[in-house]
């Protein structure tokens, strides 16, 4: 038997994007496991790589949403980073500006998330009702909110009060993310809103035929999204207890884009990513942005790492389809 033959059949037709995230994290874990082996398996350093993946796995669990209507948020860094400006102001700030009050957590976790459910509703209205390109209106509201940003700080950083910084770690943490994968979750698999919003990114025009109404569910698309994004940068904010009004943005925008490839999704719509998938992806960027920092790398070169991977993943994608493996 050609054993070559065999090999290539039984890959032939193999869902690549089913399982790539997997498979990254696991050659991740097993790469830096025994390549530094004491600091990559020190039980803080683990704990740090769980901490650390939960941001980036919230804002691309909002903007997987728009994505796969067929529409995209360019604006979730910067939506992320004001949202972490705003609710330390009201939760309270050992340094920087603040709002005048000093409502503690729960000045923090609703002020970020109010700030996050306001922008994504005001891209979702000037997208659904003025009629502009998402790609442009996210880019213009992602400019004007880096402006705010600087001018509301005056270009300096705000140091979150440590007495509320606890909702940034621990089961705090855990226990508010998950609350948000959870509504994520039940939206999408257990309700309508997960088959419209596909059946909208393959064909909207059949979508709206068959009754579904499409602005409508792009508006919550975009509100879910700005949402996440605003959860995300509330709870980095208190983790780092640290956010400037420069951060983020773009840098965010690329990691939220890398883990939606490595988690075998694209922007032509009509697809839907597994939260699964989702967090197993932003896992598996972490483990690599921190086994290159433990060889060397520096935050300076990570935007060229970075670089890099996105071109990887999106080449392998495109091997994928030559090679009659499943990337569809």
């Amino acid at each position: 038997m050609n054993k070559g033959k065999f090999v290539r059949d039984f890959f032939r037709g193999f869902d690549l994007k089913k399982y790539q995230s997997a498979i990254s994290l696991l050659l991740f874990l097993l790469l830096f496991s025994v390549m530094n082996r004491p600091q990559f398996l020190n039980l803080d350093n683990l704990i740090f790589l769980l901490y650390r993946s939960i941001f980036p796995a919230l804002m691309t669990a909002g903007l997987a949403i728009v994505l796969t209507m067929g529409a995209i948020d360019l604006s979730i860094g910067a939506v992320a980073m004001v949202s972490g400006l705003i609710g330390a102001g009201i939760g309270g700030t050992f340094c920087g500006p603040t709002m005048g009050i000093r409502l503690g957590p729960l000045g923090l976790i609703g002020g970020g998330l109010a700030v996050g459910l306001f922008i994504g509703l005001v891209n979702g209205l000037v997208h659904t009702k003025l009629r502009i390109p998402s790609f442009v209106t996210t880019l213009g509201i992602m400019l004007m909110l880096q402006g705010f940003a600087l001018q509301y700080t005056t270009g300096m950083q705000v140091m979150l009060d440590l007495d509320i910084a606890w909702i940034g770690s621990g089961a705090a943490l855990f226990c508010i993310a998950g609350g948000g994968f959870l509504l994520r979750y039940v939206l999408l698999v257990h309700t309508s809103f997960g088959k419209n919003s596909i059946a909208i990114g393959d064909n909207e025009e059949v979508a709206i035929k068959l009754g579904i109404p499409s602005n409508r569910m792009k508006l919550y698309g975009f509100l879910l999204c700005g949402g996440f994004a605003g959860l995300s940068g509330m709870l980095k904010t208190a983790y780092t207890t640290i956010v400037s009004p420069r951060s983020g943005t773009l840098d965010d925008l690329l990691t939220a884009l890398i883990v939606i490839f490595l988690a075998g999704g694209d922007l032509n719509g009509g697809t839907s990513i597994p939260l699964s998938r989702i967090l197993s992806a932003s896992l598996a960027l972490v483990v690599l942005e921190n086994g290159l920092l433990l060889n060397g790398i520096t935050s300076i070169q990570r935007p060229i790492i970075l670089g890099l991977i996105l071109l990887f993943v999106l080449g392998l994608a495109a091997k994928g389809l030559q090679t009659g493996v499943i990337v569809k």
